[in-house]
């Protein structure tokens, strides 16, 4: 599954759905985060994650689950904040707004880590394991995970909106999004393609296991019909 821009570029968002940096390639999470030319500089200027960069990695889940597996926390932590800042340059330089050049990413994710470090709570050592710790909090994360869908019809415009927003758990909300359609046949119809949407955005995020809900009765007991 491809996700990110060539998503977008289906359902006509955007007119091209190539990478913004290199051009050459449709962008989906792991290119723009992994593969891109310009990810690919910035990750070559830390040597730790050469022992990843021999890997065929299918997905960006695939690249986060073989780090946490095989990497320290603190590389893990580290990897974390260049996918982050790599993210945020990229979204920056799309919408037109002042962002660092390519040689600044990997100070600027340094900045950021040192910062959030600084102001953590000591942990003591003897308490747990960073490498349990670490597990559980994934599993935990990605048990807890709740997603919520609905859809609005407006005749008189002659559209539809559907919502999704993903809760981790204690309810805060860690993603959302909205998005205007062509008005549907049928209420149920607008709850379908609103929970189409929602599992397609759970896929967006890396996200493998959460429970989704609507209000919609006959869309749900469709979707938990065995046939």
């Amino acid at each position: 599954m491809r996700f990110v821009l060539e998503q977008a570029y289906w359902v006509y968002v955007v007119s091209n759905g190539c990478c913004d940096e290199c051009r050459t390639c449709l962008e989906d999470n792991t290119h723009a985060l992994w593969y891109c030319d310009v990810a690919r500089a910035i990750w070559q200027t830390d040597v730790r994650f050469n022992f990843i960069r021999t890997k065929k990695l299918s997905t960006f889940a695939d690249l986060v689950q073989f780090l946490c597996l095989h990497g320290s926390s603190d590389l893990f932590a580290w990897f974390a904040m260049v996918v982050w800042s790599i993210w945020e340059r990229r979204k920056r330089l799309r919408v037109g707004q002042p962002s660092w050049q390519v040689n600044e990413v990997v100070q600027r994710a340094s900045e950021l880590l040192h910062e959030f470090q600084d102001v953590q709570t000591p942990v003591r050592q003897a308490a747990v394991r960073s490498e349990d710790l670490r597990l559980f909090l994934v599993v935990f994360y990605m048990l807890s995970v709740r997603v919520n869908f609905d859809a609005a019809l407006f005749e008189n415009l002659g559209c539809a909106g559907i919502g999704v927003a993903v809760r981790d758990s204690v309810g805060e909300i860690i993603a959302a999004l909205s998005q205007r359609i062509p008005l549907p046949l049928s209420v149920e119809m607008a709850e379908a393609m609103a929970v189409r949407r929602a599992v397609l955005f759970v896929q967006e995020l890396c996200l493998s296991k959460v429970v989704v809900e609507g209000d919609c009765l006959r869309v749900v007991a469709a979707l938990n019909s065995p046939e």
